[in-house]
């Protein structure tokens, strides 16, 4: 069994619905399930994070990866979002300085 799938791109489909099955699938067979930090910086940036988080706890997944590569959050920032996003039940794991 796989601990941890991360899906990349996946907010590109043109049918969300594919998405939501995947990451059902995944988690039936006991799976976290995660998008890229890449999606979290991108809802950061437009100051929609809120509507992100709405989306993930919708689509079922669980875990969320928290990035600064972008934003170049603080270490105080990065621990407030880590924080809140474990409050909110998700697990974090984060993909800390530049690439």
């Amino acid at each position: 069994m796989v601990d941890r799938i991360k899906l990349l791109d996946t907010l590109w489909h043109n049918d969300v619905r594919i998405v939501e099955r995947a990451i059902a699938a995944y988690r039936e067979m006991g799976s976290n399930a995660a998008l890229g930090g890449t999606q979290f910086e991108i809802a950061k940036a437009q100051g929609k994070m809120q509507q992100y988080l709405d989306l993930l706890k919708r689509l079922g997944v669980n875990e969320v990866e928290v990035e600064n590569h972008a934003s170049g959050a603080t270490l105080e920032q990065t621990r407030h979002e880590i924080k809140m996003m474990k409050n909110l039940g998700f697990k974090v794991v984060a993909e800390m300085g530049k690439k």
